[in-house]
């Protein structure tokens, strides 16, 4: 079944082989889908990272995983094949739902490489060869001597800008103070410096759920997975090294549960 999805001949095969990029991969992930690439798919397309890639395979169920994609497209515009348990809908991305298999990778590669192909036969708009000519400027009103008061000057722009840039500074210099204290509040400095006082003002990140997060992060870095406990009737499963994190939790008890800490919210693992 796979010769006859993947079975070409050698020189067609070196005619068709695209060059992609893969990003947001794990060095778990990686292994695997290399060996995917070598395996069922093998000889439809070849992986580089030397910037001469035309398209770019990307894992988006990786943490921040919008962010990774922003930051892929200041990178790169072309055409794009998005690996994720769930249906992506991206300009120019083509879904391929995971667990990945041969035909569902190799008709979202066909329909990157028309794109890739339609973008590059895409006709380019022609400058034209004669810049537009400049409208020529209306003429200066002009100003009878009468219509003037008498012993009255015109004030240059410079000096006029000058002014109103130093009254404005003046309006601002006399509101600083308030204002920097609405903003950053008005703390001595013995509140910073002493343990006691920042004991009772501030609270130590590891003792916080996102501490905790962290921490089930590096546990499961290898393998494995968390569950947290005390988090009420709603569980949370934890796993870095396969980019997993499952939980019923409401985004509000979340939200609420992050700006408490540990003492007042025990939490295990």
């Amino acid at each position: 079944m796979l010769k006859g999805l993947f079975g070409k001949k050698t020189q067609a095969k070196s005619n068709s082989v695209i060059k992609v990029r893969l990003m947001g991969m794990n060095e778990r992930a990686l292994n695997l889908f290399t060996m995917f690439l070598n395996g069922p798919a093998r000889g439809l397309c070849e992986i580089v990272d030397d910037g001469s890639h035309q398209i770019v395979i990307i894992d988006l169920d990786a943490m921040e995983n919008s962010r990774l994609w922003l930051d892929m497209r200041r990178q790169f515009a072309g055409p794009a094949i998005v690996l994720s348990v769930r249906e992506q809908n991206l300009a120019n991305g083509f879904w391929v739902a995971k667990p990945v298999n041969p035909e569902q990778f190799s008709a979202a590669l066909g329909e990157a490489k028309k794109a890739l192909h339609q973008s590059s036969t895409t006709p380019v708009a022609q400058l034209s060869e004669s810049p537009p000519k400049a409208q020529p400027a209306p003429p200066a009103a002009q100003v009878s001597p009468v219509s003037k008061p008498a012993g009255a000057a015109m004030q240059p722009a410079a000096e006029v800008a000058a002014k109103v840039t130093a009254s404005a500074a003046v309006g601002m210099n006399a509101n600083l103070g308030e204002r920097s204290q609405n903003c950053c509040g008005d703390i001595p400095d013995e509140v910073y410096l002493g343990p006691a006082w920042r004991a009772a003002l501030f609270y130590d990140p590891a003792q916080s759920f996102v501490g905790k997060f962290r921490e089930a992060m590096r546990r499961t870095a290898e393998g494995g997975v968390v569950n947290f406990s005390g988090l009420s009737a709603y569980p949370l499963y934890v796993s870095a090294a396969d980019n997993f994190v499952s939980t019923p939790m409401p985004e509000a008890f979340l939200r609420s549960l992050c700006v408490r800490t540990a003492n007042s919210t025990p939490i295990d693992l």
